[in-house]
């Protein structure tokens, strides 16, 4: 593309960037639909592609698979184990409630003479 720097700038997450002008022709028409596009596809997240671009053969369709599988399994796996609340079964039957509680003579001889 063919551009010229102008005097004015505009910052971006606290980076300064120069403003150019661009010749609008037809290279700079087809790269602005294709960045459009792509920022389309990256706003819904995850591994997608127009239907359009993968008949063509533009994106490659086994790579986009992998790149999906491993997304879904990321999400999957992505939660950790949370603490049972209060009232919910607890899943561990090692330990009954008969013999969960210590006998009162197993509490004074663990304290001592």
């Amino acid at each position: 593309m063919d551009s010229v720097p102008v005097e004015k700038t505009f910052a971006v997450r606290g980076s300064s960037f120069r403003e150019h002008v661009v010749l609008n022709d037809a290279r700079f028409q087809s790269w602005h639909l294709k960045a459009l596009k792509d920022i389309e596809l990256r706003a819904v997240r995850g591994a997608v592609a127009y239907e359009d671009d993968l008949k063509s053969g533009e994106v490659d369709f086994l790579s986009l698979v992998e790149q999906y599988r491993k997304n879904v399994k990321r999400t999957k796996t992505r939660g950790k184990p949370r603490k049972p609340r209060l009232g919910e079964a607890v899943t561990d039957t090692t330990q009954t409630a008969e013999n969960a509680k210590p006998d009162r003579s197993e509490i004074t001889a663990a304290a001592g003479p």
